[in-house]
């Protein structure tokens, strides 16, 4: 299974376990509105021009590449660790105004502007 179906499953599976515990605990009504992100980002993804993106879900905004190279330069034994969206910042941008061009900042996590939305 993809990284991305794993993903999607994780969050269908928790909006399933949180409704469910709410039901269960008589709390539901008190919810105004339970927001699932899945079709939201579908429709992003989809028609990611209309919203002022660049580029999709096909690319990061960061060099991850170029992140795990800095840090194996200074002999991390697992540099690949450092190549996540935890350590992006503008030193690592592919692009200028990357944050607002691209969705993703790294494989998961999404930019300032997707984040935004």
């Amino acid at each position: 299974m993809t990284t991305k179906a794993l993903l999607t499953q994780a969050s269908l599976g928790f909006n399933q376990a949180l409704a469910a515990a709410l039901t269960q605990g008589g709390l539901m009504s008190k919810v105004i509105y339970l927001v699932d992100i899945v079709p939201a980002l579908a429709n992003v993804t989809a028609n990611y021009t209309q919203y002022g993106f660049a580029v999709s879900n096909t690319d990061t905004a960061n060099n991850l590449q170029a992140m795990a190279a800095a840090v194996a330069k200074y002999g991390e034994p697992d540099p690949q660790d450092f190549a996540t969206s935890l350590f992006c910042s503008p030193q690592n941008y592919t692009v200028a105004n990357v944050d607002q061009t691209y969705m993703y900042a790294g494989i998961v996590h999404p930019t300032t502007h997707l984040h935004a939305l």
